[in-house]
């Protein structure tokens, strides 16, 4: 009899699904096929049946002659449970497979639902999408390195660790070429000694932090096994396979520009236009000096004026509070803060590119200068705000007035304690003229008051009109580079060099490179990752389950030591393209002419390249360090830090006393200094028999399978490793295991070979 049921979860609802007589969902679950070097897999089931009848077909919303809502809920993923003998043995979902005499379903694990959302994502992707919420301090280390600051007259620093886990999320700048020929060559062709061009650099990830980051953003805690090297983890880095950024016109450089009218926008409310002491001469053409601020709307109409979108009033900023001495001096009051003022720079505060006021000028309404603030709002959230004044630079003749910032100075001119930017306000200094000027009608009539509120002298002002507004500046997702490989932008969003690949694919390489397992259990909500020496270290503190009595021994019991084919009686392990000598290499020395392994085999990391150039660099005091090259996603370790370092641009040609410190040095990969976890493997292929065994295992024995921890069974003589358990139905039903012993016995290894350095630079 079928003791099995299936429920899924559907409109708020469970609802359980007729299965076919005889049928019931034959579980399997798998810590890895160890024949399968480049490869990992977990736990999953085989297709089964359910009845094509009413019920059924109505629960999974299967309208055979409505070919849209029937193609709908053939991609539809349903939440399950899998029941059997009442109880609940396993979480996951079910996915419709198809259809023909019966309804074929998928019922997948619930751990493998954290692997297809690996299989969904690039790391790159994982960065740089806002709606997975990621762990607080790496949301920080993102947002930091998202806008990394790289101004060209100022010393760089380099990217911080992620909270304190004590490790980098990305290694930048780094010691590492990417770029070719021109790596930290002047425009002279000449290398600097103990010179460094940080602009040059290309980011690197950290595998430790790609790994928890992948587990944490998806409601996963990570946890590594003593037998993982952690600390290898965290000094090995990847790069991407595409590091050449944006190939745009104009190196990502968007110019845009708008004309408006800046009449109204006054300091002073009319008529009392008061100035101190104003500066004046009765009788002649050019008389008092005025004062306004430029407001940006449309010139659709002198009487509907619409504002500019990227425009706003100070009346709109909560708390706003005049900044002191906007006029040069004098405080004021005035209609501006209820006008659109504030000019809200495309990109926000990016230090890239530059602001332009440009106004053909004639002499009746002559520009003496332009003064520009940025403004932010308070870091802490107090009422007012917090201003810094813009160094202007211009190329005014008699007939144009022509003012520019440069937009590096919102980071380099930004107040201590300021928050969010707001924009900025410019103001323009021109002159106003005496009544009996020819040119009065055409002006804004202001009445000025110096003594006792007696009118001394009628003025007209001359506000400058159809005045353009053009901004420079790159998008801060955008990176580009220059002739020389530097970055083009001031502001760069160090994500670009993360990797492209699925996040599945990063995982397994790192995984195979590590010789690692991974045990997923959505129960308690922990990716456990471990390695074959886990088992016997397990076995050795006496933490294991036996499994003795559930061995049907009088059954057939297969012995073996065929591991496949990916393995030879010499083994030669690698990065893709290895570098000159560098591999590890293992022998099989339990091999003998009978076994049917080949006598050569490569495992190569098919993900991560070596490095293909190695030169010796002077470094600042006369010491050496190795400068390595690469192409595309490689793989790296850290050794260390470059103290110092002169930091220099392509364009630098004599010795400069910017310095850059704390340079993350990496170097390729050692083969030879390798993990311990990477000679368990092989110890099990060398030292190790299969056995594969027929059990009746008990329901919960299945429901709480651990399957990182060794099994004891006495009738086989010791502990195994469950590697397969195929095709479990229930507890009256025998199963196959596949199990591995445990051993202990140690390898054999080829002794340190030198890596080849290609060429000196002194």
């Amino acid at each position: 009899m079928n003791t099995a049921r299936l429920d899924i979860f559907k409109n708020g609802v469970w609802q359980s699904l007729k299965l076919s007589k005889n049928e019931s969902i034959r579980y399997n679950a798998i810590i890895n096929d160890i024949g399968k070097f480049k490869t990992r897999e977990i736990s999953h089931s085989n297709t089964f049946s359910v009845d094509k009848i009413s019920e059924n077909i109505k629960i999974l919303d299967l309208e055979l002659f409505n070919p849209s809502r029937l193609a709908k809920a053939l991609n539809t993923k349903y939440e399950a449970r899998y029941y059997v003998d009442e109880i609940l043995l396993r979480k996951g979902y079910v996915v419709i497979n198809n259809m023909e005499d019966s309804i074929k379903l998928n019922f997948i694990d619930s751990s493998l639902s954290l692997t297809d959302i690996w299989g969904k994502y690039t790391f790159k992707e994982l960065l740089n999408t806002s709606t997975i919420t990621k762990p607080y301090d790496y949301e920080q280390a993102i947002g930091s390195i998202k806008k990394y600051d790289a101004p060209k007259d100022t010393s760089l620093q380099p990217t911080q660790p992620v909270g304190t886990r004590g490790y980098k999320l990305c290694a930048f700048p780094n010691s590492l070429n990417f770029i070719g020929e021109k790596f930290n060559r002047n425009k002279d062709d000449n290398r600097l000694s103990g010179a460094l061009n940080p602009y040059q650099c290309r980011p690197t990830y950290n595998a430790k932090a790609i790994l928890d980051l992948c587990v944490e953003s998806f409601g996963y805690t990570s946890e590594f096994d003593e037998s993982v090297n952690v600390e290898k983890l965290k000094k090995t880095f990847i790069s991407s396979s595409n590091l050449k950024g944006d190939e745009l016109e104009n190196r990502g450089v968007i110019s845009s520009d708008f004309t408006y009218h800046a009449e109204g926008a006054r300091l002073y409310n009319p008529p009392s236009w008061v100035i101190p002491n104003p500066k004046f001469s009765e009788g002649v053409t050019i008389g008092a000096i005025y004062q306004d601020v430029f407001e940006y709307y449309l010139n659709d109409s002198e009487y509907n004026r619409t504002p500019t979108s990227n425009s706003i009033s100070p009346s709109s900023i909560p708390n706003w509070v005049d900044p002191f001495n906007l006029y040069d001096g004098y405080d004021y009051v005035g209609d501006y803060r209820d006008r659109n003022t504030i000019l809200v720079p495309s990109e926000g505060d990016s230090p890239n590119g530059k602001i332009q006021w440009i106004c053909p000028q004639i002499r009746k309404n002559e520009v003496q200068y332009v003064l520009v603030y940025a403004i932010w709002k308070r870091s802490d959230g107090q009422a007012g705000i917090m201003t810094a004044r813009m160094d202007t630079e211009n190329d005014t003749s008699i007939s144009t007035f022509d003012y520019w910032i440069d937009r590096k100075q919102f980071q380099s001119k930004k107040p201590s304690g300021a928050g969010d930017f707001i924009g900025v306000i410019a103001t323009y200094r021109s002159r106003a003229r005496v009544s009996s000027d020819p040119f009065s009608s055409e002006g804004d009539e202001y009445y000025i008051k110096v003594v006792n509120d007696i009118i001394v002298s009628k003025y007209w002002v001359f506000p400058p009109n159809s005045v353009q507004v053009k901004e420079e500046t790159i998008p801060q997702s955008v990176v580009t580079f220059d002739d020389a490989g530097q970055y083009v932008s001031n502001r760069i969003d160090l994500t670009f060099g993360a990797p492209t690949c699925k996040i599945k694919d990063l995982i397994s390489g790192i995984m195979q490179k590590e010789c690692l397992l991974l045990d997923i259990n959505k129960n308690n909500g922990i990716v456990k990752f471990f390695s074959y020496g886990t088992y016997v270290r397990k076995r050795i503190d006496g933490i294991y389950k036996d499994w003795s009595k559930y061995l049907l021994k009088y059954e057939n019991i297969e012995y073996n030591t065929d591991y496949g084919n990916e393995y030879g009686k010499v083994n030669q392990l690698s990065l893709k393209n290895p570098y000159k000598g560098n591999v590890f290499t293992y022998n099989l020395n339990n091999s003998n002419e009978d076994l049917k392994y080949k006598e050569f085999a490569k495992n190569e990391l098919s993900n991560f390249k070596d490095v293909t150039e190695v030169f010796k660099v002077q470094k600042l005091y006369g010491e050496y360090y190795l400068e390595m090259s690469a192409e595309g996603q490689s793989m790296f370790e850290q050794d260390g830090v470059l103290e110092e370092m002169r930091q220099v641009t392509y364009d630098t040609t004599t010795p400069i006393t910017r310095y850059i410190k704390n340079v993350d040095k990496l170097v390729n990969v050692n083969f030879f200094n390798i993990s311990d976890s990477v000679k368990d493997w092989y110890n099990v292929i060398n030292n190790s028999v299969k056995v594969t065994a027929s059990f009746l295992l008990p329901l919960q024995e299945i429901k709480d399978l651990d399957l990182s921890v060794p099994y004891y069974i006495n009738d086989l003589n010791g502990f195994y490793i469950i590697e397969k358990v195929e095709e479990y139905i229930d507890a009256q039903t025998p199963v196959d295991v596949h199990l591995i012993k445990v051993e202990t016995a140690n390898s054999s290894i080829i002794t340190e070979r030198e890596i080849e350095i290609s060429g000196e630079i002194t």
